[in-house]
């Protein structure tokens, strides 16, 4: 009897995938971590366990000079636990950054806006305890963290009071907002919340990523991320919206699912975290500290190949690259059901119309020397340029109006030139 034995191709089933490299935005970064921690002073202990602060920092002692970033951890139970994060948390030390981690419990019992105050009073007693820079600030957060975000900075870079404490007006020279598949836009009470208007206001120099994972389509629906996005007052040059798409080419394959900002043994798709999620908060926190210009086209390049580049398998074959836009599509996710889904009656957003795409303009009426122009799709308290040419190509265009909505479909109105054709088109700054 003959024995055959089977095999593949010399590669075909063996593709590697390998993180950023060292000193590269995504890689470790030149400084050794240390972890210094305490009990949170206003919630010592909830749902029965220790609300214990961490703070994540570079070298040995913590220099309070370096910038801060306050982390917001999804949903858990009984509290929130740092090791969850624990590879995020580090890697962003590693880079020079003072990171704040601030336990909330879980369970059904207590109030969202006690939740908040536990996470927010753990940053405020960091910042007390350790003297941390609050001038340059950073917010993460993922999922129920994520949804926390916006009310998180209405509370401490705005100095909007939440249910229990008075805010703060930190993030003077330089913030960013880096969220993680958010859950629902939940307030902590008080002063803090967005579901009282459709636009959310935010500080003008805040930089913001919005990220959404492909595989997520059961937890967290994108259509949360996509709401919050187009609303910001954030202007479209400093904002970005960002999806992670998995690939399967290689071993082991890379998942983008909602837990994909998680540590653990169970995690496999360690790479594709480093180089979707790693790599742009660090380039986006480079950006924002310190100016770096080789940071900002990985952080906010509106899609140049160095912001959609995710590395590649080891048989050369590029990843599957990130998907970037500053018009995000409802259409382009699954439909769910997720249980953070848009549309339940637990989001306080969900009386809003969802946003999708560019304002629009829709009708035209030439008479008397005069166009007007019906526009519609505008978001209230926005700010919008209005251009007009007699030529189409990219250079005639100019600046010629700008304006702010104050409902979602107005008229402009122009006066006509005498060439023998006008366009017209409407831009987000």
């Amino acid at each position: 009897m003959t024995l055959f034995a089977a095999s593949s191709p010399v590669g075909l089933d063996a593709q590697t995938y390998a993180p950023p490299a060292n000193g590269d935005y995504g890689g470790p970064g030149p400084f050794s971590v240390s972890i210094d921690s305490f009990t949170n002073p206003n919630y010592p202990t909830a749902n029965g366990q220790t609300l214990t602060v961490s703070l994540y920092h570079p070298g040995g002692t913590v220099d309070p000079s370096s910038p801060t970033i306050f982390f917001a951890h999804g949903f858990t139970s009984p509290i929130g636990n740092a090791a969850d994060y624990g590879s995020l948390l580090t890697n962003l030390a590693s880079q020079g950054y003072n990171v704040v981690f601030s336990p909330y419990e879980g369970g059904v019992n207590p109030s969202i806006a006690r939740r908040f105050d536990e996470l927010t009073t753990g940053f405020d007693s960091a910042v007390s305890q350790y003297g941390l820079n609050t001038a340059k600030v950073g917010f993460a957060g993922h999922s129920y963290g994520g949804g926390f975000l916006p009310a998180v900075i209405q509370h401490e870079m705005m100095g909007k009071a939440d249910q229990y404490t008075a805010g703060h007006t930190w993030g003077s020279t330089a913030a960013f907002m880096y969220s993680m598949a958010p859950g629902y836009a939940y307030g902590g009470g008080g002063q803090t919340g967005v579901a009282g208007s459709q636009t959310v206001f935010l500080p003008s120099n805040l930089n913001v990523i919005e990220q959404v994972f492909n595989d997520d389509t059961s937890i967290a629906d994108p259509r949360l991320a996509i709401d919050i996005f187009y609303n910001l007052t954030t202007l479209n040059s400093q904002k970005e919206f960002l999806t992670v798409y998995g690939d399967s080419h290689g071993t082991p394959a890379q998942v983008a699912n909602h837990f994909l900002p998680n540590s653990g043994s169970g995690v496999t798709s360690t790479s594709l975290r480093a180089w979707a999620i790693f790599r742009h908060i660090d380039a986006l926190a480079a950006y924002t500290f310190s100016g770096d210009p080789a940071a900002r086209p990985i952080a906010l390049g509106n899609g140049v190949p160095a912001e959609t580049f995710e590395g590649a398998w080891s048989d050369a074959l590029p990843v599957v690259p990130m998907g970037v836009t500053d018009t995000p599509s409802p259409s382009a996710y699954a439909s769910g059901p997720y249980v953070v889904q848009w549309s339940d009656a637990a989001n306080p957003r969900a009386g809003f119309q969802l946003v999708s795409g560019p304002p629009k303009i829709t009708t035209v009426v030439i008479g008397a020397g005069q166009a007007w122009l019906t526009v519609t799709g505008l978001l209230d308290g926005h700010s919008y340029v209005e251009q007009v040419s007699s030529d189409l190509a990219s250079g005639i265009w100019s600046n010629s109006a700008g304006f702010v909505a104050v409902q979602s479909s107005q008229m402009l109105t122009n006066s006509l030139s005498n060439a023998s054709r006008q366009f017209w088109r409407i831009l987000v700054p």
